[in-house]
């Protein structure tokens, strides 16, 4: 029979030696960020954001309305479809299981919540919006640019 003391010595060893290599990690036995915290600060609003059609150089206006997003917050906008592969392939080096988009452009709010962006994007591309304020990131929203005027994913009668 094994002493007591030296069993804890063999798995706190073992423990060490998983933890440095980085195996629990990996395994999702142990991770940092994998649990977002709670967020207090509200996502943006999808039917107040007006997504305009790719133009000839695939330029995408997305247009936020007064109240889309809170009054001076740092909205961040990504392309997530054109992104795609690079998540793929980081994901599959480093086993992100949780990764947050990489954000392609930002702006600043007005004082009444409205915005104005522009994003590389094709037809059928998904956007992913979010904002910031006061150092707290909000939920974001996902609109899918259109060949027409949409708002919130839906058609705008013309």
């Amino acid at each position: 029979m094994q002493h007591p003391l030296l069993t804890k010595k063999i798995k706190f060893w073992l423990l060490s030696l998983l933890l440095s290599s980085g195996l629990l990690f990996k395994l999702g036995v142990v991770g940092c960020g994998s649990v977002s915290p709670p967020v207090s600060l509200p996502a943006p609003v999808a039917n107040l954001m007006v997504i305009n059609p790719p133009d000839n150089v695939n330029t995408v206006i997305i247009q936020g309305l007064p109240g889309a997003v809170l009054p001076g917050a740092l909205v961040f906008v990504a392309n997530n479809t054109q992104g795609v592969f690079l998540s793929s392939l980081e994901s599959l080096f480093y086993g992100v299981a949780w990764a947050a988009p990489l954000y392609d452009t930002e702006t600043v709010a007005d004082s009444e919540g409205a915005f104005r962006i522009s994003i590389t994007a094709r037809v059928n591309d998904t956007i992913e919006v979010s904002q910031s304020l006061d150092g707290e990131n909000s939920p974001s929203i996902k609109l899918v640019v259109s060949d027409s005027i949409t708002t919130g994913g839906a058609s705008v009668p013309q």
